[in-house]
């Protein structure tokens, strides 16, 4: 059932993998270390509390931010800020560069005494690969000057495919259990939140079980490889029709976030 639709779908639209590019968070090889869960924010600095040190830790500001998890991607809802990432990078035209150690002791002294604290773990990850002047950098360095763009979000596992947005760019991926999606410059006339609410609609929720993989318990994988498989109906922004269906989904999906923001301000963030 619904073979001749699928084949139509899948043959007749550009995919999400040709028009976007289809990211995962930032791997810090040290979680436990780096992502710590709010206890308090406040004016000049931020209070987390540390897994690895057990008990809460002062940070500046400017040296910590937001980060997602599968867990706080909800359909058109906003984005938690439950737990901050410490971010010892500068971001420049999305180049992340380490702020030296002695430049980070100078700005951010809270911040370079946490990470003096967690010193020797950071440098014994993988066997002792971290041991020189740049020990508690991430493990990893693909993908950390492109966490400030403005991109949809999507669960790495899903019951069925939704995604929400981050407007402001202010939140950081994590790797294990989240996607990152934002437009190609070939595609900028599209608006992201066109594309969200294709991502969030009927028709897409049917099509990706067909080329995503199954799990235990009704799950669905949302890796880079499924996601790339969607089709998507774009717009000829020289014809008037399309303009016209484009603009009107964007407002459409403009007024779901804002009413999902009304209910979260309200204590009532389910709908």
């Amino acid at each position: 059932d619904g073979a001749e639709l699928f084949e139509r779908l899948r043959t007749s639209y550009p995919t999400l993998g040709t028009i976007t590019d289809i990211f995962v968070g930032i791997q810090t090889s040290a979680d436990h270390i780096y992502i710590m869960r709010l206890t308090e924010r406040r004016q000049n600095t931020t209070v987390l509390y540390s897994k690895s040190l057990g008990r809460d830790w002062e940070f500046e500001n400017e040296v910590v931010l937001p980060v997602v998890s599968g867990t706080d991607v909800w359909r058109y809802q906003t984005l938690p800020e439950r737990q901050y990432i410490l971010f010892p990078y500068e971001v420049h035209d999305e180049q992340a560069t380490l702020i030296p150690l002695k430049t980070l002791a100078q700005r951010y002294p809270l911040a370079a005494a946490y990470l003096a604290a967690n010193r020797k773990e950071l440098e014994d990850r993988e066997r002792g690969k971290f041991r020189d002047s740049q020990w508690y950098r991430f493990g990893r360095n693909q993908n950390i000057g492109i966490q400030g763009r403005m991109k949809l979000c999507v669960p790495r596992l899903v019951e069925y495919l939704y995604v929400t947005i981050d407007t402001k760019g202010d939140h950081v991926l994590d790797n294990v259990d989240v996607c990152g999606i934002t437009l190609k410059a070939a595609y900028a006339s599209t608006n992201p939140y066109y594309l969200m609410g294709v991502l969030n609609s009927a028709i897409l929720r049917w099509f990706f079980p067909k080329v995503s993989a199954p799990f235990r318990g009704g799950w669905w994988s949302a890796n880079r490889q499924f996601l790339s498989q969607l089709p998507i109906r774009l717009i000829d922004p020289t014809n008037p029709t399309d303009r016209a269906q484009h603009d009107h989904l964007v407002a459409l999906v403009q007024q779901m976030l804002d009413l999902h923001q009304r209910h979260a301000a309200e204590g009532n963030p389910q709908m």
